[in-house]
């Protein structure tokens, strides 16, 4: 632009500035497959500038849109991000989030720890009866019986199961 001052003609440039992520943050530690929650703010001093924000969970899920409140008010553009995600394993993820306006970016980082939680075992005991007050499946010494069980983890860990009918060796009997 052009700006006249006393009849001399005087050139002003204008550069842009980028964003700058002022906080960055994460409810974390949390329990695998439970929703962690990362927000923070951001601000550029062009302040008709509309800034957007996208996140990297860092667990190989596609990069996302954070959803904000912005404003466009002297002197600064603000936007105040959060999203939500849930870690489908335990691990220290590093989380980048990176804040737009229409000229430049600044990212940043942030650790978010996922505790490993323990897998449920449960032995189906419908066929079993009462003995002193403890369920127990009863048969013939040397006949099969036959009984089901279910393991679940709230991960995505492997499961390994096995069976140790307490009889001596070998112990487990059946992996």
């Amino acid at each position: 632009d052009k700006l006249t001052l006393g009849g001399f003609v005087n050139t002003v440039t204008v550069s842009n500035v980028a964003p700058t992520i002022d906080t960055l943050g994460n409810s974390g530690p949390v329990n695998e497959n439970s929703t962690v929650t990362g927000s923070g703010t951001a601000s550029d001093p062009g302040w008709l500038d509309v800034l957007s924000a996208t996140v990297d969970w860092g667990d190989g899920t596609p990069v996302a849109p954070l959803t904000g409140v912005r404003e466009q008010v002297r002197p600064n553009a603000t936007l105040q991000f959060t999203g939500n995600h849930i870690y489908g394993d335990n691990g220290v993820f590093q989380v980048e989030v990176c804040v737009q306006d229409d000229d430049a970016e600044d990212c940043s980082t942030t650790a978010t720890v996922v505790n490993n939680v323990a897998p449920t075992a449960v032995i189906d005991e419908s066929s079993a009866v009462t003995v002193n007050g403890v369920a127990t499946i009863v048969a013939h010494a040397g006949d099969p019986v036959d009984f089901e069980g279910r393991s679940t983890d709230p991960g995505s860990d492997d499961l390994a199961l096995s069976w140790d009918w307490d009889d001596g060796p070998p112990a487990p009997d059946v992996t």
